[in-house]
């Protein structure tokens, strides 16, 4: 289906867009004693993305949510989100973990979520939300949210929480939570596009280990010059990265290839590629005008696919 249209602003003492995550790359360089796996990868973030606004209430204490805050989700994914028990939501887990180290409370929060974004798509949706919401809450909490503290509460949460903090592009070392700024990058007309199914993570990464038999990626080079236009980028993503996951998720959810070979038939496309463990996609290309249109094309022919043209920001929001 074709991504549903902005929803209307929010009235909210704060309101953010928890904008969508997307991998350029995503090397698998190794593995930790505990079993997590190590990762180099340039993360940026598109302008679509799930909506989120807090206000304060007058009393605590709503017996509705006891002493959580109230969280109220609507939107496109707002039935998929709502079958998974509350406590787990990373939005309640960040607001519970952020109120016990800022000392306040939190049942006078209610948190509206307007869940825009595919569930286990491979984009952050999840850690975009909870970023999000410790974006907005830091300053009410006289919090810096670039903090030690800060950052390694939500890397305790999520290894890519962090990185959806600032929502800004990040090379993500360590098992996703060490970030270091990238040279210069221009914004990246892109089309993101998703079958309809949710991938796990962990069952990706297990699937990887059993056909890599021990191997990994080699890091990663970033040019110190950056890029200039998205063609230039394009051209150096195709010859020197790579989704490290890719063949385990295609293994696990053979339509990705689908979406792969799609994505890559359209005009002016420059690179499709798969971000994060999947199963969401995207295509780069070199201009705006170019993804409308190759969105518009992918849509109508696979109506049933989550579609929609964006750009990923060279600087962030």
């Amino acid at each position: 289906m074709a991504a549903a249209p902005p929803s209307a602003p929010l009235s909210a003492l704060s309101a953010t867009l928890a904008p969508a995550k997307v991998n350029l790359y995503l090397h698998i360089t190794g593995r930790r004693d505990d079993g997590y796996h190590m990762v180099d990868s340039l993360a940026m973030f598109a302008d679509v993305g799930d909506e989120l606004a807090l206000t304060v209430a007058d009393t605590h204490g709503d017996q509705t949510h006891g002493n959580q805050p109230g969280l109220y989700i609507d939107g496109p994914y707002a039935e998929a989100l709502k079958a998974f028990p509350v406590q787990d939501n990373l939005i309640i887990r960040a607001v519970t973990a952020l109120s016990d180290l800022a000392g306040k409370p939190r049942d006078d929060l209610v948190i509206r979520l307007v869940k825009n974004l595919p569930l286990g798509g491979g984009i952050g949706g999840g850690s975009a939300d909870a970023g999000a919401v410790i974006r907005l809450l830091c300053p009410l909490w006289s919090l810096d949210p670039a903090s030690r503290d800060v950052m390694a509460l939500a890397a305790g949460l999520g290894a890519d929480l962090p990185v959806c903090i600032k929502s800004e592009p990040r090379v993500m070392f360590g098992i996703g939570e060490v970030l270091t700024v990238p040279p210069m990058l221009p914004d990246l007309p892109a089309v993101l596009v998703n079958p309809g199914i949710a991938q796990p993570t962990p069952i990706v990464f297990k699937t990887r280990a059993e056909l890599a038999q021990g191997a990994y990626d080699d890091p990663v080079e970033l040019p110190e010059e950056g890029f200039a236009t998205p063609t230039d980028m394009a051209e150096w993503l195709v010859a020197e990265t790579a989704n490290g996951l890719t063949a385990a998720t295609r293994k696990l959810t053979p339509v990705v290839s689908d979406v792969l070979a799609r994505i890559g038939i359209e005009d002016g496309a420059l690179l499709s590629r798969m971000s994060g463990s999947g199963s969401t996609c995207f295509g780069l290309f070199a201009d705006q005008a170019s993804a409308v249109a190759a969105a518009s094309r992918i849509a109508a022919a696979q109506p049933d696919w989550w579609v929609v043209p964006t750009t990923l920001r060279g600087t962030g929001f």
